[in-house]
């Protein structure tokens, strides 16, 4: 049965259980991400839910807290740029102490699995939006406008569902 949480016009997280091998511990399925009906994310690869489901713990830490005075209204390549480089690829010392102060990785919102190995992808919000930036590492760089707060919407009803799945898996 496949899953899609959130509002798939705008932004929606899917995943699908492996019916044939999906159950215990591991919970194997497919997962990702739509943004205005595009995918974020391999569909097609297999992966653990549950390391899905970790690492969308850490990401819903920073719920409701995603907006920055500073990406507000930066070019999207700025925004990605700077935080590409803040994660993968380093700054100079006085912008690695601003991106502590700032909590830039609030901005950071893929779980580190392999369905994402060929991704990037931030969310800033301003009052009255998010702005979803995205990238495969072969196609261009897309922004994304969602409503304010559907990302989050959505990654709690699927941490929601995917914690149902996996105390249902552990119980089959």
């Amino acid at each position: 049965m496949t899953h899609v949480l959130g509002q798939p016009d705008q932004f929606a997280i899917e995943f699908e259980i492996d019916q044939m091998n999906g159950g215990g511990q591991w919970l194997f399925g497919k997962f990702r991400y739509r943004a205005h009906g595009n995918s974020v994310g391999d569909f097609d690869m297999r992966t653990s839910l549950r390391d899905v489901l970790f690492g969308l713990y850490g990401i819903a830490k920073y719920r409701g807290r995603r907006d920055s005075d500073r990406f507000a209204t930066a070019a999207a390549p700025e925004v990605y740029d700077l935080l590409d480089r803040c994660f993968f690829r380093g700054l100079d010392e006085p912008t690695r102490k601003l991106s502590v102060e700032e909590e830039w990785a609030r901005h950071r919102v893929l779980p580190s699995v392999d369905v994402f190995d060929d991704w990037m992808a931030y969310l800033v919000e301003t009052p009255t939006a998010g702005r979803f930036i995205c990238k495969h590492k072969d196609g261009p760089l897309v922004e994304h406008s969602i409503p304010r707060g559907g990302f989050d919407e959505a990654l709690m009803q699927a941490i929601n569902a995917l914690d149902v799945e996996l105390a249902n898996a552990g119980n089959g």
